[in-house]
């Protein structure tokens, strides 16, 4: 009962905090113009409020009022913020869709603030929301992320974003399209001269188009890339080598030997395990 009256009290404080709010977002008689800063305040406080009243829709719809305070009061940082804290309130209480809805508009307001790095991150943080209600959603999130990095010359910041993408769309079974992700990937890597991840990449598009039972595409993205700096002779090299002979020779003991090797273990989780799993193919590269 006694927690039942807190939350009564909280509700009842955090309604008069809105009211009060919305009238400093208007004019009045006697001020001519909106005080933007108040209303801000008072949003807030009726945010927190609602949150102890465990009243999270209405805590949510009073943090998105602070930002739209904050944006006309021309804060855009501290909108985005409030958006923020909306969409962590939203995913904290298993609101997925409205959650991502809420970091995608904050990206959108900490992007216009010249904030890269904070707008990709929160649409990873609207993807992993979705990852496992809706993973077309989630991934498309995660290639805006992408874009971000890469419009904004912050390809150094990347790779989590890539790593995750892939672990989506494998989880979803879309491996062609996930060679699309790992080619993007590295070329990324090659950018920024992390060559070791770009042989993996490099194996791991042979062993997706292994499991899709296209020896030709495994060779021709081992050729490809074949002359990339220092690749010839690493683990990676020789493992696409065998990969590819071993189908070239029908020979199923060299292709479980391919898949034995340690270096399968370094690719990303859900790659590794479908190359452990690998089948050779009926038809050979040649």
């Amino acid at each position: 009962a006694a927690i039942l009256d807190m939350q009564r009290r909280k509700e009842a404080e955090a309604d008069n905090e809105m009211k009060e709010g919305i009238k400093m977002m208007g004019t009045t008689l006697f001020r001519w113009k909106p005080d933007f800063d108040t209303a801000k305040d008072h949003f807030d406080r009726a945010a927190v409020c609602y949150k102890t009243a465990n009243l999270p829709d209405k805590a949510i719809e009073a943090y998105k009022r602070a930002s739209e305070a904050c944006y006309k009061g021309e804060s855009v940082f501290h909108a985005a913020q409030n958006l923020e804290k909306a969409a962590v309130l939203a995913s904290t209480t298993e609101r997925a869709p409205q959650a991502a809805a809420l970091y995608t508009q904050a990206s959108r307001l900490f992007r216009e603030n010249a904030n890269p790095d904070k707008a990709a991150e929160m649409l990873m943080k609207g993807a992993r929301s979705l990852e496992q209600s809706n993973p077309e959603e989630a991934a498309n999130l995660v290639n805006q992320a992408i874009e971000v990095y890469e419009t904004e010359d912050r390809d150094v910041f990347s790779e989590d974003a890539f790593r995750l993408l892939i672990a989506i769309e494998m989880r979803a079974g879309r491996v062609q399209e996930c060679i699309g992700v790992m080619r993007r990937r590295l070329e990324m890597c090659v950018r920024l001269g992390r060559l070791e991840n770009a042989y993996k990449c490099v194996l791991g598009m042979v062993c997706m188009h292994l499991h899709l039972g296209d020896t030709v595409a495994a060779q021709a993205v081992y050729t490809e890339f074949h002359e990339l700096p220092n690749f010839l002779g690493t683990e990676e090299d020789i493992s696409c080598s065998e990969f590819i002979s071993a189908c070239d020779q029908h020979d199923e003991d060299a292709f479980t030997r391919a898949k034995a090797r340690q270096v399968v273990v370094f690719l990303d989780p859900l790659v590794a395990k479908l190359a452990k799993s690998l089948r050779m193919p009926t038809e050979s590269a040649a």
